[in-house]
């Protein structure tokens, strides 16, 4: 007995009823007579005459069924474990050929799984085709994991359960079926329910139908791709002779004589699929042959090709394609489609289709409707660019434009019965008939279309008619001389100039195709005909009113009525979306929002939505409606991709949100990296509206290369990985009556980047925007910037707070720049050319240099600024007419805030020096108004400075004169200085005064002086008394300031004044001696003595004297008065005296005793002995002490003291004690009273004085 034998236990156990069971009609089953446990099952074929069971495998607690009746019920599931193509009941594993004949066994809808090692799979088949009788669903691992092969010898898979009056239901999913070969259905052959997705049919060939599959059941194919299939007659990828269904698909390179990727005599519906690049003599893509209903929707037909007819379709049955594209196909007739049934298309492109013979797009012989589709750029050797006609032809709402014929018919060769309404043909091109060429076996009617803008090498550009034509009026047609057989009615339009005065060029202009909309003054608008009924346009836009010419219908307002992101076509109520209004409004026309959104968000989730036509985007309100990009896409993009021209768009009242350009370093067209809120190369002005958390490389908020205008707008919260946290400029930019507050970018521009464009910057308020690097406010390189009337505040960045000004120019006017912070240049940093005036850049703060300005540029102030404190004004270099505070910023502005108009500013506090303080000369002409836009720009007769202009009153003016006195030889003597006011105030008034040195030091010639003047309210004057010291001592004129700082409730017309101290002392002795030993003495004034050579005594008595011993041994007594002593070269004893001397013993060892009172000595070179002798000299410092060379003495001092200790260290009277790099020689001679400095030397630490040789205090 031969047998077939298959193991695998079972997934579960199974029930037998009695004796044998029928399992099929080829096998057998029987049990074992003994019903041992377990069961043993065996396989034998039916109708052998061996009575010799065949073990197959144990199926354990079973019982026997009987005749007649289905052995196994119930689903299991089998798990494929190997790859080979055998059937072995002892190896441990299954594979597919065993698991789907046990599959078989079970009447019931089972499941083959797999389980193979990862990585790509194969299964060969050695053993022939794998039939599948019974409902089954197999789930590969994916087609690109496991294949299975017929290894170019027989079938794969054959669906068929051998029964006309039953179907079983298949599906496969997750498997490469390839390289299988038959007659029918190489790959599968099906007669059956089944379902292929996820799959890839490839490869396969049959010889006479169905390379890929053959099917005579139903099959659905779904999300597969069936590609190099072939077959020598029908089929090349699929051979239908059944229903079919293929969605999501693709079907390329396939191959045969009829229907290269499809060929069907049944139901075929084709949705969301692709067939490109499929070849056979007739039907490249499809043939839809005999009582077949075929039906292509959403779908592309591409690159298919036909020997004889329909490079895209054949058709020879009923033919429906909607919302589908077919390009590039080819034929030696009908390059898109041959029709000799009846065939509908809609909502269609057939594009650069080509034939030989006729028709490039189509080429109908029997009825054909065509509706609110576009034919393109079709061509052909012969007649028919666009559509060839034999049969019946109905087209309306269409476009033909830019197809051509050798011969004739560019657009049209008509042949048959052709009735146009609603159209348009333009740009065509033949020899004759350029638009449409009318044979004289046809019969042409043309209705409220456009025929115009096509020419002709021969005759006629428009229309050549050899047989019946009619115009059934309102037809726009070309030009007189050009209309060729177009006869046309009273009620038919002639072009008075070129088709370009009507229509714009081919585009997309919403809908599904392209269309030609009509341009402004377009003798296509309105005059339709008035008794039709309306109706939508190709487009699917429905205009009330009366009809335009052509396939187009301007749209001049149209109303967005749901916030879903969607391009569907349908434009009913509640069904407009902003995608489609920006779609399919005219050129120049305005869209609005119906009140019912108000409070919504448009979320996108189609993409960035792109404005390529002038439009107005009218919104609810920036607080009503917002437009979010959802954090994955631009909002929108304002370019109509033609950089010779601009289109003009204006948005209005809507907030820009969640916008993101963020593709990395990625090179695409259209600004990938730029303007995530909007990306502009248009003339683009946007007002009222709001720019939030939107993201970028470049310009998060708006990224400008045309020509855009910021109007009463806010952009906040956006942040630029490089530059531009608000708006990045290249092209030219206005922003007026607007803020960009809260923005970040990291490279340069928290607020606005500037690169090689011209920014204007009007009534408008930059804060609390920050970058990592420069312009925290604004940056700008090699651009043209000019900022006026508006305020920069609480900016930040490494350079330039408020501005960075790299290269190119920067005028500031009228504008405020305060509370901005930077290293370097905390209000403005200059590289380039600055120009200032009539603004305030004060409170500005640098953490290195250059709080208010830093310039390494070119800077000129205009004049009449108000800049920072003394100290801190950086670069900015001012002139006479500019203000220098004095005090605090808080002083002459309040802190930013609401002072009303659209924008924050900062409001001049009472008293401020920038109140009537401008040049009115420095206001252009245009600005009326400060920065609020309510408040005129000059008050008071004079313009403020800065950006704010305050209806405060002008303040009284402090004024005070120079001072001019005598020094005086004793005591003292007063500098009166008198300070008045212009006018009585009704309000107390208070400034701060100061003393500050000029070259009197005070102390010694004048006493310092600060304090406050009063003013009581019509007090007018007020004195300030400075003590001048008097002295006897002859010197030059000496001279010290007065300032008025910090007033309050005045200002000040002068704040800084001089005394003139005038010497009026007798002149200084001069005694000169000769070069022998001298004596000289001077008297009780300020002497100045010279000893010259010789060993002198030389005495200077009272007064201030300047006494010099000259070479040799000299002895010099400085006496009373404040002396200088030099005792010049050789060995030489000085004595002070009393007062403060400054003594010098120059060369050699010298002796130096200071006096009473607080001496500067200096030893000079050599072996140099200090002496002191009484307490009443401390507070000596001697500068030049040189440890080893020099000694303090202090013996006579402790003698004069009585001290009669060897110690004072230890004894607690005297201690050296170290300040900084010097040491203080500190003596307490009252016994814990408390020490005192006799002596600081300088430049020496104790550790380096030696009790005994550097420091002698023993008085013996």
């Amino acid at each position: 007995m031969s047998s077939f034998e298959i193991s695998t236990p079972l997934s579960q156990p199974v029930l037998f009823e009695s004796s044998i069971a029928a399992l099929n009609s080829d096998l057998a089953l029987y049990s074992t007579q003994d019903l041992q446990d377990p069961l043993t099952a065996i396989i034998s074929p039916r109708g052998s005459s061996s009575s010799e069971p065949v073990l197959i495998n144990s199926l354990e607690h079973g019982i026997v069924s009987t005749p007649g009746v289905p052995l196994l019920t119930g689903s299991i599931a089998l798990t494929v474990t190997s790859t080979a193509d055998i059937v072995n009941p002892n190896d441990g594993v299954l594979t597919l050929r065993e698991a789907i004949a046990q599959a078989n066994m079970f009447a019931g809808a089972d499941a083959i799984n797999f389980d193979l090692p990862d990585g790509p799979q194969i299964i060969t088949l050695t053993s022939g085709e794998l039939r599948i009788t019974d409902n089954l669903t197999m789930h590969g691992l994916g087609a690109n994991r496991l294949t299975i092969s017929g290894n170019n010898s027989s079938r794969i898979f054959n669906v068929d359960d051998g029964s006309d009056s039953t179907q079983i239901q298949v599906a496969i999913a997750g498997l490469t079926i390839a390289d299988g070969k038959a007659s029918e259905g190489a790959g599968i052959y099906n007669r059956e329910r089944l379902t292929v997705s996820h799959s890839a049919i490839s490869g396969n060939s049959a010889s006479f139908a169905g390379g890929g599959i053959y099917n005579s059941g139903s099959l659905t194919v779904s999300h597969s791709t069936l590609r190099g299939n072939s077959t020598t007659i029908f089929g090349g990828g699929i051979k239908s002779d059944g229903a079919l269904t293929v969605s999501n698909s693709t079907l390329s390179h396939n191959s045969a004589y009829y229907g290269g990727g499809i060929d069907s005599g049944h139901t075929l519906i084709v949705s969301n699929s692709t067939l490109s690049h499929n070849s056979a003599t007739y039907g490249g893509g499809i043939n839809s042959d005999g009582s077949g209903i075929l039906t292509v929707s959403d779908s592309t037909l591409t690159h298919n090709s036909a020997s004889y007819d329909g490079g895209g379709i054949l058709n020879r049955s009923t033919v429906t394609v909607s919302n589908s594209t077919l390009s590039h196909n080819s034929a030696g007739s009908g390059g898109g489609i041959q029709n000799s049934g009846t065939l509908t298309v809609s909502n269609s492109t057939l594009s650069d289709n080509s034939a030989f013979f006729d028709g490039g797009g189509i080429t109908n012989n029997n009825i054909l409707t065509v509706r609110s589709s576009t034919l393109s750029g079709n061509s052909v050797s012969y007649d028919g660019g666009g559509l060839f006609n034999r049969g019946t032809v109905t087209m309306s709402h269409s476009t033909l434009s830019g197809n051509s014929a050798s011969y004739d018919g560019g657009g049209i060769a008509n042949g048959g019965m052709l009735t146009m309404s609603n159209s348009t043909l333009s740009s065509n091109t033949a020899t004759s008939g350029g638009g449409i060429f009318n044979s004289s076996y046809g019969s042409l009617a043309v209705s409220n279309s456009i025929v115009g803008g096509n020419t002709a090498s021969g005759e006629a550009n428009e229309v050549t008619n050899r047989g019946s034509f009619i115009s059934n009026g309102y037809n726009l047609v070309g030009q007189n001389d050009n209309v060729g057989g177009f006869i046309t009615t009273a009620t038919d339009l002639v072009l008075q100039g070129g088709i370009e005065t009507a229509i714009a060029p081919l585009a997309n202009n919403g809908g599904l195709t392209l269309t030609h909309a009509l341009v402004m003054g377009s003798a296509a608008i309105n005059t339709g005909d008035p008794t039709a009924v309306a109706a939508t346009d190709q487009r699917g836009v429905f205009q009330a009113g009366r009809r335009d010419i052509g396939a187009y219908e301007v749209l001049p307002n149209i109303t967005v009525d749901t916030l879903v992101d969607e391009d569907d076509g349908n434009l009913g109520p509640g069904d407009i979306s902003l995608r489609e209004a920006i779609a399919r409004v005219s050129s120049g026309g305005s869209i609005y929002f119906s009140n019912a959104l108000s409070g919504g968000t448009v979320q996108l989730t189609l993409g960035e939505l792109l404005i390529n036509k002038s439009l107005t985007l009218q919104g609810l309100g920036a607080d009503q409606l917002a437009i979010s990009g959802n954090s994955t896409f631009r909002v929108f993009k304002v370019d109509d991709g033609i950089d010779s021209s601009q289109i003009q768009v204006a948005i209005n009242g809507l907030t820009i949100t969640d916008g993101r350009a963020m593709d990395g370093f990625t090179t695409t067209s259209g600004g990938a990296n730029q303007g995530a809120g909007i990306y502009n190369r248009e003339r683009l002005t946007v007002t009222h509206s709001i720019f939030s958390s939107n993201s970028a490389y470049f310009g998060s908020g708006i990224y400008n290369n045309g020509d855009l205008t910021v109007k009463n707008s806010i952009l906040s919260g956006n942040s630029a990985y490089y530059e531009g946290g608000g708006i990045s400029n290249y092209g030219t930019l206005t922003v007026s009556h607007s803020t960009l507050s809260g923005n970040l970018a990291n490279s340069a521009g928290g607020g606005i980047s500037n690169y090689y464009g011209t920014l204007t910057v009007i009534n408008s308020t930059l804060s609390g925007n920050s970058v990592a690097y420069e312009g925290g406010g604004i940056y700008s390189y090699s651009g043209a910037v000019t900022v006026i009337n508006s305020t920069l505040s609480g900016n930040s960045a490494t350079t330039g707070g408020g501005i960075s000004n790299s290269a190119g120019t920067l005028t500031v006017s009228s504008s405020t720049l305060s509370g901005n912070s930077a290293a370097t240049g905390g209000g403005i940093y200059n590289y380039a050319a600055l120009r200032v005036g009539n603004s305030i850049i004060s409170g500005n703060v640098a953490s290195e240099t250059s709080a208010e300005l830093g310039n390494s540029g070119n800077f000129i102030s205009n004049g009449y600024n108000l800049v920072g404190q003394n100290g801190h004004t950086g670069g900015f270099v001012t002139t006479t007419t500019d203000i220098v505070l004095q005090r605090g910023i808080e002083t002459a502005i309040a802190p930013l805030a609401n002072n009303g108009g659209s924008t924050l500013t900062h409001a001049l506090v009472a008293g401020s020096l920038a109140l009537n303080a401008g040049n009115n000369a420095l206001i252009p002409v245009e600005i009326t108004t400060d920065q609020r836009g309510a408040v005129s720009r000059i008050l008071n007769g004079r313009v403020d400075i800065g950006a704010f202009e305050s209806s405060w009153q002008p303040l009284p003016q402090l004024t005070t004169s120079d001072v001019t006195l005598a020094e005086g030889n004793n005591g003292s003597t007063i500098a009166t200085f008198t300070v008045n006011l212009n006018a009585a105030a009704n309000q107390p008034i208070l400034v701060d005064y100061t003393t500050m040195d000029g070259t009197a030091t005070a102390g010694s010639d004048y006493i310092a002086t600060s304090g406050t003047l009063a003013f009581k309210p019509g007090e007018t004057s007020k004195t300030i008394s400075v003590v001048i010291n008097s002295d006897t001592t002859a010197e030059s004129d000496e001279t010290f300031f007065l300032t008025l700082h910090d007033p309050i409730n005045v200002g000040l017309a002068v704040n800084q004044v001089v005394a003139r101290i005038l010497n009026d002392d007798a002149p200084i002795t001069l005694l000169e001696g000769s070069n022998g030993n001298d004596t000289l003495t001077g008297d009780n004034v300020a002497n100045t003595i010279n000893g010259r050579a010789g060993h002198d005594i030389i005495e200077g008595l009272s007064g201030n004297d300047t006494l010099s011993g000259g070479s040799g041994h000299d002895v010099v007594y400085g006496g009373d008065g404040n002396d200088i002593i030099n005792g010049n070269s050789e060995n030489d004893t000085l004595h002070g005296g009393n007062g403060n001397d400054q003594m010098n013993g120059g060369s050699d060892d010298d002796v130096i005793i200071g006096g009473a009172g607080a001496d500067t000595l200096t030893g000079g070179t050599g072996n140099d002995r200090y002496v002191y002798s009484a307490l009443d000299e401390a507070g000596d410092t001697i500068t030049d002490f040189i440890n080893g060379s020099d000694i303090l003495d202090l013996r006579e001092l402790f003698r004069n003291l009585n001290y009669q200790g060897t110690a004072p260290i230890a004894d607690g009277y005297l201690r050296l004690v170290r300040v900084g790099g010097s040491t203080q020689i500190q003596i307490d001679a009252k016994n814990g009273a408390g020490f005192i400095t006799l002596v600081t030397l300088n430049g020496v630490i104790p550790d380096w004085l030696v009790i005994g040789q550097t420091l002698l205090f023993s008085p013996a």
